[in-house]
């Protein structure tokens, strides 16, 4: 299978790094040559940094698409250049320096708010988008650190080392959430909106979520470079150095297509511009693949059961798989057809068949299952004219020697004749068991010689008073009694009526989900309640009936303004709910500004900005993050006028309150005084 590709453009070097911004795709390549691609046909431009490459590290460059900002940093350069985006002018606006060597890694918040960098020194900062002042600095690594990252919703903050060492920190609680160490190199990262996702250099994908690293069990086989989330958060398509493209099934772990990329160079960067899939190439080929090309036209085709152009679209476009209901809608033609490409094939008709068949040849599967078919008429025919011919016994009988033939959709067909005949017995044991076995073993003769229904239709002659209580709890919606019954008669666990249950329960999970969605709590806890006692969601149920409690008593208190009271009641659902997000969002312009105040050292604007936060856990790390910040900068302004031992009683100050960081010896070493990590001199 190989991928539509509608565009194809050459780049003096291969990208780094591509970003939709207004009207134009911006990118740029190695040697920091900046390309300005036109999505609306103007023109297209390119800009050079003039800048030349140390092969053994690449330049870091990162795009800000909500305030037309870029942010670069040379090679053998420790500055941070941050510029105006505006196509076909470019100049430095502002710099920072605060590392000791180059810089490896940059990255903007998708918000704008933030700008981070990371070093071959292992050092690793987050600045004030606006003023560039420090927001955070990290403890230095032992090695460089090759990747930043925020999460789109600018909450989390996560970098990588070169010594496999993954961490992930809480900007609004300005704490670690996570720290680990993986068994090779993480080379790609992307937060997704549950989770966020690795690529490693060995080959390995994985995710991270609460606190864990799942490593998907099967290798992409090739060093991965990079790759992108389809934006329903589904798939993830992961190229690297490899003539192929991996998309991974994010909900079964799963490989679900390789794709046979046209140029076998390797792939340096992709990413996903709306409706397109950019693929830089190592020899600096740029491909721009229609990924969603027949997405949209697809659904009328779908709703018209035009399989023919359903198939020929899918032999087109492969990633149509990824379309929601799209394979369902192809495969349930295959097996609506099915019948009557059977019908001609035991006619000798077989150009008919073939020709009924041909639109679903392009999918491997059913190509392998119509010869397979072809190839087995002599015992399929015998299966129809039973099945036709009512004769149910000898049916299910090829059906035990056969198990091929419960694939086709005869089978269906004597599956619902089981059932009729089932509850027809059932029902007329019903009225009067002793007079009734006999005609109730008439109906069900035809099965007691069936392996798969022999057990169930002596069950059923032997314990009708089982199945008429079972189907009276369900007509009652008393689960917990019929529950208990299945598990005291385990028979009935082989019922349709089990079955149906169960099902039941996962659509009413989902409706009760849907009305928590919409703010609807008693009508959730009500739906809840009911599913507490089934055996496949009730654990689930009783955690979301105990969540939604929390968040009610959580808005309440909010409401009422014990802000103190409703931060207590946080927990890790509470945490990824709107509600929550809405309540944060609130003090976080609060506190934006309180670090702004900071940088300009003005501590009584700050204690009163944050006065209300004072005494809650989940802001305490922040708190003092942001107090840190305002003796940073009253000291950084005060300091060059003070007297060598004012100075250190400062920084006494300083290390008492804060400890020793990164920047604090950087202020150390400019005025020729001992760095404050030297624990004997500072005490």
């Amino acid at each position: 299978m190989k991928a539509i590709v509608t565009k194809t453009l050459r780049t003096q070097n291969p990208l780094i790094k591509i970003a939709k911004i207004g009207s134009y795709v911006y990118m740029a390549d190695k040697k920091l040559r900046l390309y300005f691609l036109s999505l609306i046909g103007e023109k297209n431009m390119s800009q050079n940094l003039e800048c030349s490459v140390d092969e053994k590290y690449h330049p870091s460059i990162c795009f800000s698409p909500s305030n037309n900002k870029i942010c670069y940093a040379k090679p053998n350069s420790f500055e941070l250049n941050i510029s105006k985006l505006e196509k076909g002018v470019f100049g430095v606006e502002k710099s920072v320096s605060w590392h000791e060597k180059e810089i490896e890694a940059c990255a903007f918040s998708l918000d704008g708010r933030f700008l981070s960098s990371g070093g071959c020194d292992g050092r690793v900062f987050i600045y004030h988008a606006g003023t560039l002042n420090v927001v955070k600095s990290f403890k230095r690594k032992p090695d460089y650190i090759n990747r930043v990252k925020f999460s789109e919703d600018s909450k989390f903050f996560v970098y990588t080392c070169f010594d496999k060492t993954i961490e992930v920190f809480d900007l609004y609680r300005c704490d670690f959430s996570f720290q680990s160490k993986t068994i090779s190199v993480i080379e790609e990262l992307k937060f997704a909106h549950n989770g966020l996702y690795i690529g490693m250099r060995d080959g390995q994908f994985g995710f991270i979520y609460d606190k864990k690293i799942d490593i998907f069990k099967e290798n992409a086989s090739f060093w991965i470079t990079s790759f992108e989330i389809t934006p329903d958060g589904n798939y993830a398509v992961v190229c690297g150095k490899s003539d192929r493209m991996v998309i991974y099934d994010l909900q079964t772990k799963e490989i679900a297509l390789k794709v046979a990329l046209s140029n076998n160079s390797g792939v340096s960067h992709i990413k996903f511009i709306d409706e397109d899939l950019y693929i830089s190439y190592n020899d600096c080929v740029l491909e721009v693949v229609a990924f969603y090309k027949y997405f949209k036209e697809s659904d009328s085709a779908i709703s018209q059961r035009d399989y023919k152009t359903l198939c020929l679209n899918f032999k087109d476009n492969p990633f149509l798989r990824f379309k929601n209901g799209f394979l369902k809608a192809i495969d349930d033609g295959w097996r609506m057809l099915q019948e009557d490409i059977l019908s001609l094939l035991l006619q000798g008709k077989p150009q008919g068949a073939i020709k009924l068949a041909e639109p679903f040849m392009i999918d491997d599967a059913k190509k392998t299952e119509f010869s397979f078919l072809m190839g087995k008429l002599p015992e399929i025919g015998k299966f129809i004219e039973a099945v036709d011919g009512n004769e149910i016994k000898k049916a299910y009988m090829l059906c035990e020697k056969f198990q091929y033939l419960k694939k086709l959709y005869h089978y269906e067909k004597i599956e619902s004749i089981w059932k009729k005949d089932f509850y027809k017995a059932k029902k007329i044991l019903e009225t009067n068991p002793k007079h009734n076995k006999q005609k109730a073993l008439e109906i069900l003769s035809d099965y007691q010689q069936i392996e798969s229904k022999k057990s169930l239709t002596v069950t059923l002659i032997n314990n009708v008073d089982k199945f008429v209580e079972a189907e009276n709890y369900i007509k009652n919606k008393d689960f917990k009694a019929y529950f208990a019954l299945c598990d005291l008669n385990s028979f009935l666990k082989d019922t349709e009526l089990y079955e149906k249950t169960l099902n039941f329960g996962a659509s009413m999970l989902e409706k009760a989900i849907a009305y928590e969605y919409a703010k609807d709590y008693s009508q959730a806890l009500l739906t809840l309640k009911l599913l507490s006692d089934f055996p496949n969601i009730g654990n689930s149920a009783k955690d979301l009936i105990n969540n939604i409690k929390i968040k009610h008593a959580f808005i309440s208190t909010v409401e009422s303004g014990d802000i103190k009271k409703a931060f207590a009641l946080v927990n890790n659902y509470l945490e990824h709910t709107e509600e929550f997000a809405t309540v944060v969002k609130k003090y976080e312009e609060v506190l934006m500004k309180a670090q702004v105040e900071a940088f300009n050292g003005n501590e009584i604007e700050v204690l009163r900005l944050v006065s209300s936060l004072e005494g809650i856990s989940f802001y305490s790390q922040r708190l003092k993050n942001i107090k840190k910040c305002c003796l940073m900068s009253t000291i950084c302004k005060t300091f060059g006028g003070l007297k060598t031992s004012d100075r250190e009683s400062k920084i006494k100050t300083y290390i008492k309150l804060f400890g020793p960081d990164e920047q604090l010896e950087k202020l150390c070493t400019n005025f020729n005084l001992v760095s404050p990590f030297n624990e004997d001199y500072w005490k």
